[in-house]
């Protein structure tokens, strides 16, 4: 792929799957900077979100087709990373569990955007409308708006505004390209419009591995490093809401210098 490269969104694509195995066989690992522009301001469920996890996300549902739709949110699906390899092949280095893909890193004109430090409460509102509410398949009169699955609800919800986020990765770019395409928003509550993808361009890199200058671009396990000044227990790996993939990483922007075979 010749860099940078404008990717050509178009969600409601029908991913072909032939074509991506056929360029993913092709094609070799190098680094690349992918950045992501936004047209609205991204709600974040924790400080970090994972590239990583986007694109899984997507070689899972393009694997899996309307199947996906079938499965649990709240426990890992144990078979996951068989039948991505099987079937579309993450196009991301991994190295004993670890992509090599950093956290976003969020920019506006002013520069870096401190995730903790710059995100204001926002709150979302959710209001049971009774239009309609006769198609509901209940035996009860009253509907509750205060419990159940039609509750009404305020939910806040930290908020960052940011221009564009940039990711270091380690991958097959065209692969990768053919992923992004269908990427529509970043981060919570989709749905209601937030972290709007504009466009998404894959550039030479900024920065490349997963530590630079000395600095860890994503969470990565003690034992990966020579040595560490930062540690904490955290998530290593995809899904990260899982507390089976808790381990001691040091954590994004901690000081460590990688061991020589995983540099």
């Amino acid at each position: 792929m010749q860099l940078p490269r404008q990717i050509e969104l178009d969600q409601v694509a029908v991913f072909d799957r032939k074509k991506y195995l056929q360029i993913c066989k092709k094609e070799k690992m190098q680094d690349v900077t992918v950045r992501l522009s936004f047209a609205s301001q991204i709600l974040l469920g924790s400080r970090h979100i994972f590239f990583d996890a986007l694109i899984s996300h997507i070689c899972l549902r393009a694997a899996l087709g309307d199947d996906f739709y079938t499965l649990s949110s709240k426990i890992p699906f144990a078979n996951a990373d068989q039948i991505i390899e099987s079937k579309v092949p993450h196009p991301i280095k991994n190295m004993d569990g670890v992509m090599y893909s950093s956290v976003m890193e969020f920019y506006t004109s002013d520069g870096l955007v401190d995730p903790e430090r710059d995100s204001k409460l926002i709150t979302i509102y959710k209001r049971f409308d009774g239009l309609r509410s006769e198609r509901i398949p209940t035996k009860k009169s009253k509907i509750s708006v205060g419990s159940g699955l039609l509750r009404s609800y305020a939910m806040r919800i930290p908020a960052i505004v940011a221009d564009h986020a940039d990711v270091h990765v380690r991958c097959k770019p065209e692969s990768l390209g053919l992923l992004l395409r269908h990427v529509t928003n970043i981060g919570k509550k989709y749905a209601l419009g937030f972290g709007q993808v504009r466009s998404i361009e894959i550039l030479n890199p900024i920065k490349k591995g997963i530590v630079h200058d000395g600095i860890a671009l994503r969470p990565i396990p003690i034992e990966m490093c020579k040595h560490y000044t930062d540690m904490e227990i955290i998530p290593y790996k995809v899904p990260y809401w899982s507390r089976d993939n808790m381990r001691q990483c040091v954590p994004p922007g901690g000081q460590c210098e990688l061991r020589s075979n995983y540099e």
